[in-house]
């Protein structure tokens, strides 16, 4: 069950996220020592609708409400990250939900 559809939250494909350290690695000289490595702000339904189309036969339930679900900032900035190292995002939430479903469902057969 989703309360809150409209609350966003910044997603990361595991593969993007191991992507920017292999950058890190790969550099002499790092400009700064941590970075946001972000790759996208959508909502919890922007998500849904996704995961609809990979599920179609899977129910979602959304009881609208305002509440807020997690205490955490909902974006962070990445732009010392894009501009310093370079690094950007290969993923789309849809590319990286379709690709890992597909992960799933070939280890699973």
């Amino acid at each position: 069950m989703i309360t809150n559809p409209e609350e966003k939250g910044d997603w990361l494909y595991i593969k993007d996220a191991i992507k920017a350290l292999l950058i890190l690695l790969e550099l002499e000289n790092q400009p700064q020592i941590a970075y946001n490595i972000m790759s996208g702000l959508y909502t919890v339904r922007e998500a849904m609708t996704i995961a609809q189309f990979l599920f179609p036969d899977v129910e979602i339930e959304i009881v609208e409400s305002d509440e807020v679900t997690s205490p955490y900032p909902t974006s962070y900035d990445d732009s010392k990250a894009r501009q310093e190292i370079g690094w950007k995002p290969d993923y789309s939430i849809r590319d990286a939900m379709k690709e890992h479903v597909e992960i799933i469902r070939k280890k699973s057969n």
